[in-house]
């Protein structure tokens, strides 16, 4: 008789600035490999972040989508779907939370996996590096509170000292999240020193929940970015400077006031860190000693060396920064700026004089209902030549022109606020984070044009029961011209699925393009004049807007890269023309994947699992081993194209390194199919003859 294997859940739970972030990245980059050997990172990472704000009682409907706030409901039928052996939960979050609110997760597991064993994990750092990293991450956060008033908080035990402590003393946190665990599954794994190799943490995390640190990925990305000194007191005046700009660190000032300046323009500055000065280490030394004496005297397991919190001797660094180092390095992040903000000038002016032939054209709606498939690709043939290229520089200078727009308010904001902050000492008291201020309704609201417009289909119903429909109201004479703005017309969408549903606005400058994105969100592509937006739209109300980024993704399959047309010749009707991107739900980013410029007009359809896609100019690309492969047909330029649709394809003949293309010749209208069923090693020609259609054809090659 073979024993049951035991199973475990394992709650990471921070701290904070204790490798956390390492951890996580390293777990989630690997996720399908863990899977194969039975550990299961259940729903998504951004949900573990909810789960958190959730267990703690912090989600905010100004600043947390609908969906946000199920999570608990989402996370334990995940736990009781999950037939995964190991299971793992980690948020640095939940080390801040409550007895009550540990009880609270510990009460959701056991009822979603009464069988499984719950364990405890806490990573903890010596307090001489971990005070500075709190410190920095406070003013990453748009705080404001200067270092020496930090010091003395943690010190004194005042806020916002008393939540530092709160958070990072892995003793408190085993007291409130183990009152009913045996000491034996209360985990505490210790952050190594600097000289440390790179991977022991890594190999310290992975032995308690009981697999080899070799199988995951070699490409761990990073830790986050330290600031020097010097960079973090001006970030903190910046801050103060900032005024009422970019209140929340959640909703504006996260993309640009930490991920850009901070992390991109700061950052890379270098510079001294932030560390103790001499007067901290009687603290340090005895709130470490009385640290290891509790988790020796608790029992608990430890992977690592309770040494490695023993704090390093204090610095001899000044812990007060000069304004003429604030103002050399407010010197430098202006340059940068200018140096920035010029380049997004340029790529408007690129955008502004591109080619009349390249340029977006305005909707004609009669023309894209009226002209069927078969026309539209015919009428491609008498594009120039220099077509494709033309096409492959547009959408360049249109993904940059999307990301400079966005850019360019926010770094005039932030060079004002780093001018400002290098003339004051930028006192401030910390105080309560605002969301960011909304806008009236127009008068014309979703629901109105919801209740009024003339609906038009464009999601059917999926086998999920995910379905969209169309609203639009003409308000006036400028909604169907062939050229010039669509100012009077109005539109909205209903998502659906079930007995759930939720009506979204929708820009009409140029007609919206909605596609199924998964088994319960919809994309959509619409656009404000020259801004064209993303969202992922959820018949619960969600609505999570997709940043577009010109940081190329690498060019291969997986979860999140789908199709998307061009959008200028979606709006001249055109068939073809697609993008391939990588979408990003957790981090809300959109990037295009690092293909060639090769106006590739058709991509497969399975491109999560396999990346190819057609020219009509009778090329194919297709990604093998790490590389993007091509093959060019005999054809006859100019006469004779290429091209690929998505329903051609019999079901369940779409494998990964299966490629089928259509050549059709002039004259006469004959086409043959170009198929590969092993990735492109080998490639037949065959005939579509009689009434046959090309999926009956690619039935008899199955």
């Amino acid at each position: 008789m073979v024993a049951s294997v035991q199973r475990r859940i394992f709650v990471h739970v921070g701290c904070a600035k204790a490798g956390t972030t390492f951890l996580q990245s390293a777990l989630w980059q690997s996720r399908d490999v863990l899977r194969s050997h039975g550990v299961e990172l259940p729903v998504d990472r951004l949900s573990h972040y909810h789960l958190a704000l959730a267990v703690r009682d912090k989600l905010n409907p100004d600043t947390d989508s609908p969906k946000a706030f199920t999570v608990q409901d989402r996370f334990a039928r995940a736990l009781s779907d999950s037939a995964a052996a190991t299971v793992v939960v980690s948020n640095e979050l939940l080390a801040g939370a409550t007895a009550e609110q540990a009880a609270s997760l510990r009460d959701l597991i056991r009822a979603s996996l009464a069988e499984a064993e719950v364990h405890l994990v806490i990573t903890a750092r010596d307090l001489a590096r971990l005070v500075p990293s709190a410190w920095q991450q406070r003013i990453q956060q748009r705080k404001t509170i200067s270092w020496d008033d930090y010091l003395e908080s943690v010190r004194e035990g005042t806020w916002p000292g008393a939540e530092f402590l709160r958070s990072h003393d892995p003793a408190d946190i085993a007291s409130r999240w183990a009152a009913d665990l045996p000491p034996h599954r209360v985990h505490i794994v210790t952050l190594p020193p600097p000289t440390a190799p790179r991977g022991l943490l890594l190999e310290r995390f992975c032995g308690v929940i009981g697999i080899d640190a070799k199988i995951l990925s070699d490409s761990v990305p990073s830790p986050n970015e330290s600031l020097g000194f010097v960079q973090a007191e001006l970030l903190r005046r910046v801050n103060v400077a900032l005024g009422d700009r970019l209140k929340h660190s959640r909703a504006g000032y996260g993309r640009v006031g930490k991920s850009y300046f901070a992390h991109q323009v700061l950052a890379p500055m270098g510079g001294e860190r932030p560390s103790l000065p001499p007067e901290m280490t009687p603290w340090c030394q005895e709130q470490t000693e009385r640290l290891i004496a509790t988790i020796e005297q608790g029992g608990y397991d430890v992977a690592g060396d309770l040494d490695d919190l023993r704090s390093v001797p204090a610095s001899t660094a000044p812990s007060v920064v000069g304004d003429s180092e604030i103002a050399a390095s407010a010197v430098g992040a202006l340059a940068d700026l200018l140096d920035q903000r010029h380049q997004d000038l340029v790529q408007l002016d690129e955008l502004q004089n591109r080619p009349v032939s390249v340029r977006r054209r305005r909707p004609i709606r009669r023309m894209r209902r009226r002209l069927g498939r078969r026309i539209r690709r015919r009428l491609s043939q008498l594009l120039p030549p220099t077509y494709g290229d033309q096409v492959a520089v547009a959408r360049r200078r249109r993904r940059r022109f999307a990301v400079a727009m966005a850019a360019g308010a926010a770094v005039v904001a932030l060079a004002v606020g780093i001018a400002q902050a290098s003339l004051f000492d930028g006192t401030s008291t910390e105080g309560p984070d605002q969301g960011p201020s909304l806008s009236l309704a127009e008068s014309w609201t979703p629901e109105r044009i919801r209740a009024e417009g003339t609906p038009m289909d464009v999601v059917p119903t999926t086998a999920s029961g995910l379905s969209a429909r169309q609203y639009a109201v003409c308000d006036g004479s400028l909604c169907e011209g062939d050229s010039g703005p669509l100012d009077d017309m109005h539109a909205a969408l209903e998502v659906t699925q079930q007995d759930q549903s939720a009506v979204f606005d929708l820009h009409y400058s140029n007609v919206p393009w909605v596609r199924a994105f998964d088994d319960d969100s919809v994309l959509v592509q619409d656009a404000d004049g020259l801004h064209v937006r993303y969202r992922l739209l959820q018949a619960d109300g969600t609505e999570e807007p997709l940043q577009l980024l010109d940081d190329p993704a690498p060019a291969s399959p997986g979860p999140g890269v789908f199709v998307i047309d061009d959008f200028g010749s979606w709006n001249i009707g055109m068939d073809g023309a697609e993008d391939t991107y990588l979408i990003d739900e957790r981090a809300g980013t959109l990037r295009p994947l690092d293909v060639p410029d090769e106006a590739v007009r058709y991509w497969g359809p399975n491109v999560n699992t396999f990346l190819w896609g057609v020219t009509d100019d009778c090329r194919v690309f297709w990604q093998t081993a790490g590389t993007l492969e091509h093959r060019r047909f005999n054809c006859q330029q100019g006469s004779d194209f290429t091209s690929m649709q998505d329903d051609w394809f019999p079901p369940g003949w779409l494998q990964p390194g299966r490629m089928a293309v259509a050549e059709q010749h002039d004259p006469g209208n004959r086409m043959v199919i170009h198929v590969s069923l092993d990735s492109g090693n080998t490639w037949q020609q065959i005939p579509v003859t009689g009434e046959d259609t090309i999926a009956d054809t690619l039935q008899q090659i199955a």
